[in-house]
């Protein structure tokens, strides 16, 4: 697509703000269920991609994974020099966090912490016997699945690493994962943080065929 502004992509996270405050009470729901954290997440997931795409898609980019990767990398490049861009994707996330999963206390971690902990996360992403567990589950997967049925197995593969690897690094139980998803938030704009996120999310969504 053409060159885009960062008025533009300030734009275009704006509308899906605001789309995800309108479905406020089935995050609601999200948080009201008996389900495992899991579940949860996968019922989030399921609820805010589908909003994602559809924005994104109507500003120009491909309504898919790789046009939603591409729309974060800029998203993030800009970031990182427009403090309002940065804002707005915490008063996001923080919503959200809120919402769906019953965040009371923001609680905030050092930069240095931040970048520890999505090394230790990029590594065990990047494993191989991880990524030969991808590429076997989505295997069984026919080639016409939907996108959405194919991000939730992987969710199902990602998830449960994310939990041991949190837990291994002090984030206990589902509050702690909760609370350290959310702080990651703070540093997405990072250069060092964003290249160990996009190496291990575009090599596990290449290895998924979602790329």
């Amino acid at each position: 697509m053409e060159e885009i502004s960062t008025s533009e992509l300030f734009q275009i996270q704006k509308s899906i703000v605001e789309r995800l405050r309108n479905e406020e009470p089935l995050l609601k729901k999200i948080a009201e269920s008996q389900g495992s954290l899991v579940e949860k997440w996968q019922q989030f997931v399921a609820m805010i991609l589908p909003i994602q795409l559809e924005v994104i898609e109507e500003a120009g980019f491909e309504g898919n994974q790789e046009g939603l990767s591409y729309f974060n990398e800029l998203w993030m490049e800009a970031a990182a020099e427009e403090k309002e861009l940065e804002d707005l994707n915490k008063e996001k996330w923080v919503f959200l966090f809120e919402k769906a999963f019953g965040l009371e206390e923001v609680k905030e971690i050092s930069l240095t912490r931040a970048r520890s902990l999505v090394k230790e996360i990029t590594k065990e992403m990047l494993d191989e016997d991880f990524l030969e567990l991808i590429e076997k589950e989505m295997s069984l997967l026919s080639h016409e699945a939907p996108m959405i049925q194919k991000r939730m197995t992987l969710l199902n593969l990602i998830l449960p690493l994310h939990l041991r690897v949190m837990e291994e690094q002090g984030f206990k139980g589902d509050e702690g994962y909760v609370q350290a998803q959310r702080a990651l938030t703070d540093y997405y704009s990072d250069p060092e943080i964003r290249a160990s996120s996009t190496r291990a999310q575009l090599t596990v969504f290449r290895k998924a065929k979602l790329l």
